[in-house]
């Protein structure tokens, strides 16, 4: 899929920001150390996920209606849009699997994955179960069990 996104860079990074803290670092399925840009509508939609937890953010773009899909690996994104800097809005543009990002006279080439390798996002259906807790019992319960997490997710 070919097409080009223009947003600005302090949305895509906030958006980024969010994706990524669930992106792992470490990991036995590469592919989820990407995020998934998918764009259709006139919004850009940022998926990250660890297989546990998945976390999407969307940001206002400019499209050219073309519809864009495609893992790219955050740590490079990431430093791509702050290499790009706050100036002026940024251009993505999709060729295949290859994304450009421009701003001004600087440009970043990164390498993507087809988005149909990406872990599909479960979504909560209308028999979803559901649960609400009031957040001082929450924030106790937390305070309780949290010396016993690992800090890394690859030893037990």
């Amino acid at each position: 899929m070919n097409g080009s996104i223009r947003v600005l860079p302090e949305h895509l990074a906030a958006g980024l920001a969010a994706v990524a803290k669930v992106c792992p670092k470490r990991t036995t399925l590469p592919i989820t150390t990407s995020v998934l840009l998918d764009c259709a509508g006139g919004r850009l939609r940022l998926t990250g996920t660890d297989l546990e937890t998945a976390i999407q953010a969307w940001v206002g773009a400019l499209t050219d209606n073309t519809p864009i899909a495609l893992a790219v690996e955050v740590a490079g994104l990431v430093a791509a849009v702050k290499g790009l800097g706050k100036d002026s809005a940024l251009t993505m543009s999709v060729d295949g699997r290859k994304l450009t990002i421009e701003a001004g006279v600087k440009k970043y080439t990164l390498v993507g994955q087809d988005a149909d390798d990406f872990p599909p996002v479960p979504k909560p259906g209308d028999d979803a179960a559901t649960f609400s807790i009031d957040a001082s019992a929450m924030a106790q319960a937390l305070d309780r069990t949290i010396f016993s997490a690992a800090r890394d997710n690859t030893r037990p």
